[in-house]
């Protein structure tokens, strides 16, 4: 139990410095010509790396779909992923990039 609750809070560390980050992040992007720059050499620069976790990811969701506590547990690590990036939109909806991606009905 002290594993556990040490992991999540070592995963809310986490999630909060990327919070930070995408913050900081938002905060230059004044207009959409910027945001556009940002996300396209994000594009670049991360593309290695999200096709080998997309490679990962598939793998492990074969793995997944066959076991009902996997599939749980996948499930619970994601909520806070997406715990985390609803709040930043929320606080950031005001934003002239960001609003139109801050769709509540989409939220969990």
């Amino acid at each position: 139990m002290c594993t556990e609750n040490s992991d999540l809070l070592h995963k809310n560390e986490v999630f909060t410095e990327e919070i930070i980050f995408l913050k900081v992040i938002f905060s230059k992007m004044e207009d959409k010509e910027s945001f556009s720059t940002f996300c396209e050499e994000l594009k670049v620069k991360t593309r290695s790396v999200h096709d080998e976790s997309d490679k990962t990811v598939n793998l492990k969701l074969a793995v997944v779909l066959t076991d009902t506590r996997l599939w749980a547990t996948a499930l619970a690590d994601f909520y806070q992923v997406f715990l985390n990036l609803e709040k930043c939109m929320e606080s950031n909806s005001c934003h002239p990039n960001i609003g139109p991606l801050c769709n509540r009905d989409l939220f969990r």
